[in-house]
């Protein structure tokens, strides 16, 4: 893989603006997170689903099955859904550069 293709595939991993909020959380911890870490963190974060729904049940689906898994198919995080653990992989040192790069409106835009 190029250098190119890491880049494009970084920067597809963080479009989603659940994904940039994980990946700067996790940068801003220590080498591993625990899942139920990032699941409280982003439940302080929304209280409500915008169909009344709850989050953390929703957000857990989509954490396990979408987010997640597409970190760790572009290298940036670890992730194997038996650990309930997440912590940086190759390619986290670039996303890492990228959110740097983004103010605080832009690492949550959606």
């Amino acid at each position: 893989m190029t250098e190119v293709d890491t880049v494009d595939m970084v920067f597809e991993a963080l479009a989603d603006h659940r994904r940039r909020e994980l990946c700067a959380y996790l940068a801003s911890k220590s080498d591993t997170v625990e899942i139920t870490a990032i699941l409280s963190h982003f439940e302080q974060r929304q209280s409500t689903t915008p169909d009344g729904g709850h989050p953390r049940a929703r957000f857990k689906i989509e954490l396990h099955h979408v987010h997640l898994p597409l970190l760790d198919d572009a290298d940036i995080v670890e992730y194997t859904p038996q650990s309930k653990q997440i912590s940086p992989d190759r390619h986290f040192d670039v996303a890492e550069a990228l959110l740097e790069t983004t103010t605080e409106q832009e690492l949550i835009a959606r």
